[in-house]
């Protein structure tokens, strides 16, 4: 009754929008205007996918998102992850206007929307209803992440499937998640943002719907919920309103680690350095760049410059990367120590994990890799800043 009510209002809104029809016959409404049109289809798979077109039309196979997962507990491996993510927690950071325009998308699906100032009973019931009464998947939400590049960037996974989108969320790429009374709306003491996603789940403990937060304050959160049939619901929830749809349910927080973590955990894992030697490492970059990547004469993590600036933009050409990317700039960074600083490679691979060595890692570091003027004083200046300031967070 209530699906029947809501296809009704969609053929009465002016927000009524061609739908994309899969091969299995299940639709999904299209996207926003705003966003530029890709191609979508469908894979013959039992379960709906956007297959993502950026392989096919840069020739770069390695572009393209995954389709099959690994064969662990989770069900994802770092096969399944996209190439900016496969050395978690190393991310590419959706910008500002992926996740407004994201954001934008999902709120234009909405044919009925719910606010604090209705009948927090109704709100629950029709809440309840929507999320627990449709078919289980999450499509609408990955249709319009896909179209905001949010699949090519791995953020979500491009399958339309609830329990694989979940698994890949926060098994996959690690996304911090919390039971949804953890929000301060709803009586805990977390926060929200917008472009968090919620998951419902049923009494079995499989996810069943899954909603992106579009607002959240202090006092209520507002998510577009699906409704079925390739229908949406925008809710203005909390405490007082959402009822029996703060059981069984979770927040998923959409958080990438700040740089400098991002950095540490390449040197330590990707390197294969001990904590100590990268924090003598972190303590150069740091006063080199601030962990910023960006630049002009010099550029980047190790404000790379002349030939070394050039040899940086040649080598991630060559291997499709991205010399202003952190991720770019850290792979080339490890190519120059594997060959053209062998010897300080060396020195890292073989750093204890005291104080000590971070400040040794430091000053070597900065005498044989950034070689300022003046480099063995410069150079105990940073070995202080590691073994006073850097070790003592990391190496505990």
């Amino acid at each position: 009754m209530l699906l029947a009510m809501l296809l009704l209002l969609t053929s009465c809104s002016n927000r009524n929008k061609e739908k994309l029809v899969f091969n299995n016959g299940a639709t999904q409404p299209a996207v926003s205007e705003s966003v530029e049109d890709k191609p979508a289809a469908a894979n013959g798979s039992d379960n709906p996918e956007v297959q993502v077109q950026v392989a096919a039309e840069s020739g770069n196979e390695e572009n393209s998102i995954p389709q099959t997962a690994a064969s662990n507990p989770s069900g994802f491996g770092l096969k399944d992850r996209a190439p900016y993510l496969r050395h978690s927690p190393l991310a590419i950071v959706p910008d500002a206007g992926q996740l407004r325009r994201f954001i934008t998308d999902m709120r234009s699906t909405a044919v009925m929307s719910m606010t604090l100032s209705d009948d927090p009973e109704k709100v629950s019931e029709t809440c309840e209803a929507l999320v627990y009464g449709g078919e289980p998947g999450c499509g609408t939400l990955i249709i319009s992440a896909h179209y905001c590049d949010l699949t090519y960037t791995g953020t979500f996974l491009n399958k339309f499937d609830c329990r694989k989108q979940y698994d890949y969320l926060t098994s996959a790429n690690g996304f911090e998640k919390h039971p949804l009374s953890w929000l301060g709306c709803m009586g805990g003491e977390g926060k929200a943002s917008a472009g968090d996603v919620i998951f419902w789940f049923n009494n079995a403990g499989e996810p069943v719907n899954a909603g992106l937060i579009t607002a959240a304050d202090s006092s209520f959160i507002e998510t577009v919920v699906s409704a079925g049939e390739g229908l949406t619901a925008s809710f203005e929830l909390n405490a007082n309103n959402i009822g029996s749809c703060l059981n069984g349910a979770e927040i998923i927080r959409i958080r990438y680690p700040d740089s400098e973590y991002q950095i540490f955990a390449f040197l330590t894992g990707e390197m294969g350095y001990s904590k100590a030697a990268s924090c003598g490492i972190l303590a150069n970059i740091y006063k080199e760049s601030s962990y910023r990547t960006g630049g002009d004469s010099v550029m980047g993590i190790c404000q790379w410059t002349a030939d070394r600036k050039q040899s940086l933009m040649d080598w991630c050409s060559e291997n499709r990367l991205d010399y202003t990317s952190l991720y770019g700039q850290l792979k080339y960074m490890q190519h120059e120590l594997r060959t053209d600083f062998s010897i300080l490679d060396s020195f890292l691979l073989s750093c204890g994990d005291t104080e000590d060595d971070a400040f040794n890692a430091a000053k070597e570091w900065c005498i044989q890799f950034e070689k300022p003027a003046e480099a063995y004083t410069v150079g105990t200046d940073r070995g202080m800043l590691a073994k006073e300031t850097i070790y003592p967070m990391y190496g505990g």
